[in-house]
């Protein structure tokens, strides 16, 4: 009875009952029950620790959802504004084709107007390279035009190199100084000595001397075929190889030369043949009095520089 436990259970009604239990089944009961009392425990914090980072990984989970949702949003706006911006592209460069159609025109009308037939040479040979259609009338295409005209424009000699009144046209007329039929290949304008004379277009000084015919002269050369010349000056502001600009001083009116009173005598030459200067000075005062694009600068800036 030694390695047995005894267990006597006693009622109110005085029965009794006894139970005896081995030690040992004792011990590995208590054993048994702590170990399960062990594993309870452990698997009860791991439980609280998986619940904590269940509603931990909630949150984080919670949190990117809503990043992921701004930056949804802010790529949806991004869109949005790139869209925007093709658009108001696509807008200005309409707006910008159709300026250059304008002023396409207006300086086609001008050349037209002094019947000056400007083409850009070009030639088939030695090129090459992949094709690519631009359409008709392309900005580039355009863009190409209009710059190639206003460098023509800038070697038109256009407007008046002088204030005056004109005593003498271009044309046949009868010589002033020995009366037999002669032809004029410029005009004659009147006014006081020393009134300034200007360079009517864009240009390099390509003479600037004295003859007994034409007094103090000066000759600029201003591309693309043009040539102006200006005869009986009292003195010279310009010397050979200058470059000058439309509207800058070149001399002063006199009567130099063959020459009855003070007067400038105004050439314009188009590749050697003498050309009417008033169909000229009547485009340049069209121009200024309509003013046919934003601002007339804008077509003959004043202070553009070229070398013919």
């Amino acid at each position: 009875m030694q390695d047995k436990l005894l267990i006597v259970f006693t009622s109110e009604l005085g029965k009794t009952r006894s139970f005896a239990i081995s030690k040992t089944k004792v011990k590995h009961t208590i054993c048994i029950s702590f170990v399960l009392l062990l594993v309870f425990s452990v698997l009860s914090v791991a439980g609280v620790k998986f619940s904590y980072q269940n509603v931990s990984l909630r949150i984080k989970t919670t949190s990117l959802q809503r990043d992921l949702d701004h930056t949804r949003s802010v790529y949806e706006n991004f869109q949005q504004q790139v869209a925007e911006q093709e658009a108001n592209k696509e807008n200005m460069l309409q707006t910008a084709l159709s300026e250059l159609k304008k002023r396409s025109k207006i300086i086609e009308s001008i050349l037209d107007t002094v019947g000056v037939d400007f083409q850009v040479e070009e030639s088939s040979a030695n090129t090459g390279g992949p094709y690519t259609d631009l359409g008709d009338q392309s900005y580039e295409d355009l863009t190409f035009k209009v710059d190639h005209y206003l460098e023509t424009i800038q070697s038109i000699p256009l407007g008046s190199p002088t204030a005056g009144k004109i005593t003498s046209k271009f044309g046949k007329r009868i010589d002033p100084i020995n009366s037999r039929p002669s032809f004029h290949e410029g005009i004659d304008i009147k006014n006081k000595i020393n009134s300034p004379i200007k360079a009517t277009a864009d240009g390099v000084i390509a003479k600037s001397g004295f003859t007994h015919g034409f007094g103090n002269y000066v000759v600029i050369n201003h591309g693309n075929g043009f040539r102006t010349r200006y005869f009986h000056m009292t003195k010279r502001a310009v010397k050979r190889g200058d470059t000058v600009s439309r509207g800058q001083l070149i001399g002063y009116l006199g009567s130099t030369g063959r020459s009855t009173g003070p007067h400038l005598h105004y050439e314009i030459k188009y590749k050697t043949k003498p050309i009417n200067p008033m169909k000229f000075m009547r485009v340049a005062k069209y121009m200024l009095k309509n003013k046919p694009v934003a601002t007339l600068s804008k077509v003959l800036p004043a202070n553009a520089t070229k070398k013919p």
